[in-house]
């Protein structure tokens, strides 16, 4: 909780605001209080998104039905106004910590009698969300509040309004929005939704509680291998009490008609709400927050110098622009509309009270050659969402919000200078038909930061068509400056293939890799040896602050190629997340019917070749299908990019290849549309 600034309005409806609560993806929440004096927290959107006609009706119905959730188990919509230019809603303030809070940062994972409490009282909060027609969509431990009569749910059914900037009015499917650790298999699929995701969601809540982890571990190693791991892999549930893991294992069955529904799930976990749930130190917890809550004192922010008008910091800031060309630009210095952004917020104050006007689609991009117009608005807002980042997005982040995960060692740390990811080439007697000349893999060895003895790396192999990821273990670590010690080296384990991509590819892997020792990292290099071979790695510079080798790519690309080839338009999006890797594509083939396909790829390395033009070669992992935007059927797996960029060019080469038979599918120059 933290005082209001001057920026702040007195009121928002109603309602008299006393504090801040947080700040975060939508918008910003404040502690208010009625006339009559009930206190509760008022949640503000983002003008940002309250310019978007699509978001507006969207956030008009599920605030609609989210204000008919009963129960004594959710934080209940008390008010709201969907109208005003800035809109707003109210809920009943619960004073309480969040689950992620409790567990992760306060007192660990909760006893099993505890569990299987919080387990009832979000069976019955699903119930009663459910039942007004609404699907969650983020529960997550920093969306569970923990009072001294059970767990709250918040925030329920207003993630589904975020979508609507994501779909085009031919597909109601491939956006996704949820938090990856806490999502379902369908969720990160991008597939249409039924009430059995949250039941898994709940799942992977009950898993963290009783272990202070998520079942299917975190974006530490990726948020490309998180959410595979969720979609394909067992959950990791060590540590959950045994009379509780029939019920957990059920709920994170990957089909989702083969996991109970929350009745049954209430009715296996009912033990009376007589019973104390929560331990001794964690009830002291609550009561000493309730008792802050009552000390605090409002303070009086000192007015603001007078100014032209103009929105509040707070207003423009709370969430990053996604970075896209803005509208004001000419449309001549932007060919393809497909890679504008959605109009902003236009200027002005933050008026929470006033009434809705001038929210139109003025501003949408016309429509191209050969092109039809709703296949095109539909890329439009894919680029804006997926490109900037929103799969792992949080909608209220803030007071009770947090990292949903973790998890510690105590063994021996890694030697200074090995964190990070080390990249190498490896030669093969295959011979690449487009080049003439012997294919390459690129092999990445990445060790997390904060990486110890014990814990898994990360050994992956680029090439030929497909990705192989393999997990060795870290067995050893020796740090030059010990007694006796010759080098600084570390050593990972023979490895066994944990996935491969496309998983069509798995069986033309290589089963297993050998160990490998990596021996005096310095200037960016790091000698490894595997067996009898020697070779040198490279420091990757992606995700390294002092390199940043990806910015020299960052921006949004396309390929508007002739009538002859096979494609209509290829755009690029790249470094706008997901992830410090992520690579946005969007394909529309040529032909009938029209598609428009997106797909999500992964930056696996940078490399810079010797010479006056320094040429910089880009490589991507497949592409995972994020969104099909004309619903007509796009393939699963997509293409593998390699792009080229020397410093005496502004375009940048590409080559497209498809994944496994690594054909070439299409060369050619991607121009800035900047």
């Amino acid at each position: 909780m933290e005082q209001l600034i001057a920026e702040d309005p007195a009121h928002i409806g109603p309602y008299r605001l006393i504090a801040r609560l947080g700040a975060g993806g939508m918008g910003l929440v404040y502690l208010g209080r009625s006339e009559d004096g009930r206190t509760v927290a008022v949640k503000v959107v983002q003008a940002e998104y309250a310019a978007q006609p699509d978001f507006r009706r969207r956030f008009a119905l599920e605030v609609d039905a989210a204000q008919r959730v009963g129960g004594a188990w959710t934080a209940a919509v008390l008010d709201s106004d969907t109208e005003a230019r800035v809109p707003w809603v109210a809920t009943r303030y619960v004073p309480g910590p969040s689950l992620h809070d409790v567990v992760a940062r306060d007192f660990g994972p909760l006893p099993e009698a505890s569990v299987r409490f919080l387990a009832e009282g979000l069976a019955h909060a699903l119930i009663d969300i459910h039942a007004a027609g609404l699907i969650h969509r983020d529960l997550k431990p920093s969306n569970v509040l923990v009072t001294v009569d059970g767990p709250r749910v918040i925030d329920f059914g207003i993630a589904r309004a975020l979508e609507t900037l994501a779909e085009g009015p031919l597909t109601r499917t491939g956006a996704v929005i949820g938090s990856p650790g806490f999502m379902s298999p369908e969720q990160v699929r991008g597939q249409r939704l039924t009430p059995a995701s949250d039941v898994f969601c709940l799942g992977s809540v009950l898993a963290f509680a009783a272990t202070g982890r998520s079942p299917f571990g975190t974006v530490d190693s990726g948020l490309h291998s998180l959410m595979f791991r969720v979609a394909e892999e067992e959950p990791d549930l060590v540590g959950v009490p045994e009379a509780l893991l029939p019920l957990v294992r059920e709920c994170l069955r990957k089909d989702p008609s083969a996991r109970p529904t929350p009745q049954d799930l209430a009715a296996r976990t009912a033990i009376g709400s007589s019973t104390t749930w929560l331990p001794g130190e964690v009830l002291a917890q609550l009561g000493r927050s309730s008792a802050q809550l009552l000390d605090f004192a409002p303070a009086r922010p000192q007015p603001l110098p007078a100014a032209p008008a103009q929105a509040p910091a707070h207003a423009q800031a709370a969430t990053p622009t996604p970075t896209a060309t803005p509208t004001a630009t000419p449309t001549s210095l932007n060919p393809h509309p497909a890679l504008q952004a959605l109009p902003p917020p236009s200027p002005g104050g933050f008026p929470y009270d006033a009434p809705t006007q001038g929210v139109d689609g003025a501003g949408r991009p016309p429509t191209p050659r050969r092109r039809p117009a709703a296949v095109v608005a539909a890329a439009a807002a894919a680029v804006v969402l997926i490109g900037g980042g929103l799969v792992a997005l949080n909608l209220w982040r803030g007071a009770n919000s947090g990292d949903d995960g973790g998890g510690g060692s105590t063994s021996k740390a890694l030697p200074d200078g090995f964190a990070g990811a080390w990249v190498g080439v490896q030669e093969t007697d295959v011979e690449d038909t487009a080049t003439g000349t012997r294919a390459s893999l690129l092999t990445r060895l990445t060790f997390d930061k904060g990486a110890r003895v014990d814990q898994k790396a990360e050994y992956a192999v680029l090439g030929l068509g497909r990705l192989c990821v393999y997990s060795p273990t870290v067995t050893s670590a020796t740090d030059g400056k010990e007694q006796g010690a010759t080098a600084s080296e570390v050593s990972v384990s023979a490895s066994t293939l944990k996935r491969a991509e496309p998983m069509s590819e798995s069986g033309k892997c290589e089963q297993q890799q050998p160990a490998m020792t990596l021996k005096n990292p310095a200037d960016g290099k790091v000698a490894v040896t595997s067996g009898n071979t020697k070779s040198t790695f490279l420091k990757d510079g992606v995700e390294d602050p002092k390199v940043k080798s990806l910015d020299t790519f960052n921006g949004q690309w396309y390929y508007d190629p002739p009538d002859a080839t096979d494609y209509e338009l290829v755009a690029v999006v790249v470094g706008h997340g997901p992830g410090p890797r992520g690579v946005q594509i969007s394909i529309q083939p040529g032909g009938t019917p029209v598609r428009m396909c997106v797909y999500l790829a992964q930056a696996f390395t940078v490399l810079e070749a010797q010479g006056s033009e320094e040429p910089k070669n880009l490589s991507t992992t497949p592409g995972q299908l994020q969104a099909d935007l004309s619903g007509k059927g796009c393939a699963q797996d997509g293409p593998l990019f390699d792009i080229n960029r020397t410093k005496s060019s502004r375009d940048l080469s590409f080559s497209l290849r498809s994944p496994g038979k690594n054909e070439l599918l299409e060369t050619g120059k991607l121009r800035s549309n900047g």
